[in-house]
């Protein structure tokens, strides 16, 4: 989402004597540079939107992922496909996202946050 990081704001910072930047990150152990969002987003639709669905369909993501779940929001819409997203923290995340106008999600989706529910 949005624009790429400022590297050389960074670079900066660090000779302002900050000394540590935590982040959070997956795979970090690989020696090799992730794809883009945008690649990611090509792949799951070639994945998806490739396959016969008679029935149902999960998906997993993380919840602070919110790009990707942007996405597979698009990919339910281009599928016809009832959406329903799982977990507290998927309704946590979700919620807060829309409440930052950072995603918007279709009145028929089913966000289900407690186990009750």
């Amino acid at each position: 989402m949005g624009t790429k990081p400022d590297y050389k704001r960074l670079e900066k910072l660090s000779s302002e004597g900050v000394k540590a930047l935590i982040v959070e990150t997956v795979r970090i152990e690989h020696k090799r540079k992730t794809p883009s969002e945008s690649v990611a987003k090509m792949m799951l639709e070639d994945v998806i939107l490739g396959r016969k669905h008679d029935r149902g369909l999960t998906v997993t993501t993380f919840a602070s992922h919110i790009e990707r779940i942007r996405t597979i929001v698009e990919i339910s819409r281009k599928l016809d496909r009832q959406l329903v997203i799982m977990g507290r923290s998927m309704s946590k995340y979700l919620t807060i996202a829309k409440n930052l106008n950072m995603i918007q999600l279709p009145k028929d989706v089913m966000l289900i946050g407690q186990s009750k529910q």
